[in-house]
């Protein structure tokens, strides 16, 4: 079930690396249909200028630290109510935080999407 489906849930959308162009057209897409929009502020960053095109591509952006993600109850609960986008600079899935943010969904029964993007492992391999 996609978030378009449920009308709520949690999309971790990869940016790629460095700069938002290089997010894919379904993450740019899904960012822009979401109720909020957040940015995960610390694994890796954007490039300069980086978070303001971000905004100019999808809407307002708010950037979340570590222990917003790592104690996600505000981002679950407004998961719960609409459709929220966790975007994270590569791809979403390279960090360990991400993958329990996954599994809490799924334990309270959260819809989830995933947008992978090339991250730095994929760039230097």
């Amino acid at each position: 079930m996609t978030l378009a489906d449920a009308g709520h849930g949690l999309a971790l959308i990869g940016t790629g690396v460095g700069e938002p162009a290089l997010m894919p057209v379904k993450g740019v897409e899904l960012a822009r249909s979401c109720d909020q929009r957040f940015l995960e502020g610390y694994t890796s960053l954007l490039g300069p200028g980086g978070f303001e095109s971000l905004v100019n591509m999808i809407g307002e952006v708010e950037i979340l630290q570590r222990s917003e993600v790592e104690h996600p109850t505000e981002l679950l609960s407004a998961a719960k109510e609409g459709k929220v986008a966790l975007m994270v600079v590569g791809d979403p899935l390279q960090a360990t935080t991400h993958i329990d943010l996954l599994l809490r969904c799924q334990e309270e029964r959260i819809p989830t999407e995933v947008v992978h993007a090339a991250s730095i492992t994929t760039v230097i391999s």
